[in-house]
C-alpha cells in the first residue's frame, strides 16, 4: 500500500441528482427512525446508484494508478473494480463487548469524494480465502471469511457505533479520527506502517504502539495475507531481487575494469570510466522501475530497493526520493 493523492472530484458529484439521493439517503437512515414499523425493509431496498457513475469510476481508476487502493494488484483486465466506500454506506458490523452488532453505516458519505476509493473484489468484499498461518513453529493453510464490506473499526466502537449520525458529524469526526483502525491511503502514509518478509508477507513496522495496531487490523480488514497475494508479492520479489544482483554485477565491473593501478591503462581513460559508470546508473534506474507508484505492489519495492540502495549503494534517501520522482511516467512525460 503506498499514498494516495486525492485528486479533484468528478463533475457527476455535483450534479442536482447526486445531492437529491444523498438527501434522501439522509431521511431514511436517520437513526431517529430505527424501530418505525417498516423501515428496515425500506431500507433494504433502497439502492445507492450515483457514486457509480461510469465518470467516478474513470476518476478512481485515475487516482488510483489502475491498482486497487489497499493490495496495489492490478487488476482491470480480469475485473472491472469496486467503487469501495472507505466508511461503510449502509451499514456497520462493530463488536461491542466481545458480540457482532450492525448499525446505520455512514449513509450521509454516500456520495462523498472523499470517501470513495477503487478496491479489488478481495479486499473490498468479505470473501472465503486461504491464509498462510504460523503457530509454534508450524505453518499451515486455513479457510477463513475475509475482506472489509461493512467493517469499519474504531478503538471504542461503543460510543461511535451508537451516537453517530449525520448532525454532529463535523463535530463527531475529529473525535472518531483519532479512533480509527484502518489506514487510510489517502490521508497517511501506509510506508510508514509496514514492512516486508522476503516470501512477500506483509506485517507491521512497528511491535507495539497505536501504530502497530492500525498496521496489525489493516492487515486484517484488508486481507492482505491471503494466500495467493502474498505468492503474488514473491514472484514481485524474486525479479526485484534479480536486478538487485544486476546492480551489484555492474559495481563489481566497474571495480575490476576501472579500479586504479599502473597496469590498468583503463582507470584513466574517461571513455571506459564513462561507460561503466553508466552501466551502474542504467541498473539503478531499472531497478527504481519497481517503486514506479503505477508499478504493482510499489510499497513493497521501495521497502526493499531503498533498503538496498541505501545499504550497500551507500544513497541517501534523498538522492533515492528524487531519482524515483524522476523516473515516473509523469515525470518522463513532461
Amino acid at each position: 500500500m503506498i499514498l494516495i493523492n486525492r485528486i479533484d472530484p468528478p463533475d457527476h458529484l455535483r450534479k442536482p441528482s447526486v445531492k437529491r439521493e444523498t438527501n434522501e439517503a439522509i431521511k431514511l437512515f436517520d437513526p431517529e427512525r430505527d424501530g418505525e414499523q417498516g423501515i428496515e425493509e425500506k431500507r433494504k431496498k433502497f439502492k445507492f446508484s450515483q457514486y457509480s457513475d461510469e465518470k467516478v469510476k474513470k476518476e478512481l481508476i485515475k487516482m488510483c494508478r489502475k491498482k486497487c487502493a489497499y493490495c496495489e494488484s492490478s487488476f482491470l483486465h480480469v475485473y472491472y473494480g469496486d467503487i469501495e466506500h472507505f466508511r461503510p454506506k449502509k451499514k456497520v458490523i462493530g463488536v461491542i463487548q466481545g458480540q457482532k452488532v450492525e448499525r446505520v453505516g455512514y449513509y450521509w458519505l454516500c456520495n462523498d469524494w472523499d470517501n470513495l476509493l477503487l478496491s479489488c473484489l478481495f479486499c473490498n468484499q468479505a470473501k472465503k480465502q486461504m491464509v498462510k498461518v504460523t503457530r509454534n513453529q508450524q505453518s499451515k493453510i486455513i479457510v477463513v471469511t475475509i475482506g472489509k464490506q461493512n467493517s469499519f473499526p474504531l478503538n471504542d466502537e461503543a460510543t461511535f457505533l451508537e451516537k453517530r449520525n449525520h448532525r454532529i458529524w463535523d463535530q463527531n469526526f475529529p473525535l472518531e479520527e483519532k479512533q480509527r483502525l484502518l489506514v487510510n491511503p489517502c490521508l497517511e502514509d501506509p510506508e510508514e506502517l509496514f514492512a516486508y518478509t522476503k516470501e512477500g508477507v506483509i506485517k507491521p513496522r512497528f511491535s507495539e504502539g497505536p501504530l502497530y495496531e492500525k498496521a496489525v487490523k489493516s492487515i486484517e480488514v484488508y486481507a492482505l495475507q491471503r494466500l495467493y497475494l502474498v505468492q503474488e508479492r514473491e514472484k514481485r520479489l524474486i525479479e526485484i531481487f534479480a536486478q538487485c544482483e544486476r546492480v551489484r554485477e555492474a559495481m563489481r565491473s566497474f571495480n575490476d575494469k576501472v579500479k586504479d593501478g599502473k597496469d590498468n591503462p583503463a582507470a584513466s581513460n574517461p571513455v571506459v570510466r564513462s561507460y561503466y559508470r553508466n552501466l551502474i546508473e542504467r541498473s539503478i534506474v531499472d531497478l527504481l522501475k519497481f517503486t514506479r507508484a503505477t508499478e504493482v505492489f510499489a510499497g513493497m519495492a521501495r521497502f526493499f530497493v531503498d533498503k538496498f540502495l541505501k545499504e550497500e549503494m551507500r544513497l541517501s534517501q534523498e538522492l533515492i526520493d528524487a531519482m524515483r520522482k524522476m523516473n515516473e511516467p509523469e515525470a518522463l512525460a513532461d
